[in-house]
């Protein structure tokens, strides 16, 4: 204030801004109001070069969400959009609208520590040896079994195929 009254009356700038403790910069600066970047657009063209206005958007986007059975976020509304609806549409802009209209779903926040307590606690899982009649079967892991006897089902069945069975549960070699 004190600078712009000396400068008022005529006093060189390079002379009175030192002496007030400023810099030119400061002196020059412009405080900005409103938001940055660009302005936000209030139309959508379609492919075939028909402008729609952001309502229209919306009140499509609105319409699908309506329909039985769709939970869409935006960016498959985009792809819809896109693709169903002809627009030429991004990602961003669909968010933008759905924010607004507040359409977007919550967040799924996700726990993952369970997976690595269930990790922790079968770091060494105990190997599985099956005996059949006169053959032995080692595994090495808890998958499904993969032998003669289990006849394509994934699963060892020894009552199916006539064969006497018994199971020991016991410390993998080496582990």
């Amino acid at each position: 204030m004190i600078a712009k009254a000396f400068i008022g009356q005529g006093h060189p700038l390079y002379k009175v801004l030192p002496l007030c403790g400023l810099s030119k910069s400061t002196y020059y600066y412009l405080p900005f109001c409103g938001k940055r970047g660009r302005k936000v657009s209030t139309s959508t063209l379609s492919k075939e070069g028909i402008r729609y206005s952001n309502e229209y958007v919306l009140a499509r986007i609105e319409w699908l969400l309506n329909q039985e059975f769709v939970d869409y976020g935006y960016e498959k509304v985009t792809g819809w959009l896109n693709n169903s609806e002809g627009l030429v549409i991004n990602g961003k802009k669909v968010y933008r609208l759905m924010k607004e209209a507040r359409l977007l779903n919550s967040r799924i926040r996700r726990n993952r520590r369970g997976k690595r307590i269930a990790k922790d606690l079968l770091q060494n899982p105990p190997a599985l040896r099956v005996h059949a009649d006169r053959h032995q079967v080692h595994l090495h892991s808890w998958s499904a079994p993969q032998c003669a006897a289990d006849n394509g089902t994934g699963c060892l069945q020894p009552w199916r195929s006539g064969l006497q069975a018994r199971m020991e549960h016991h410390q993998a070699p080496g582990h």
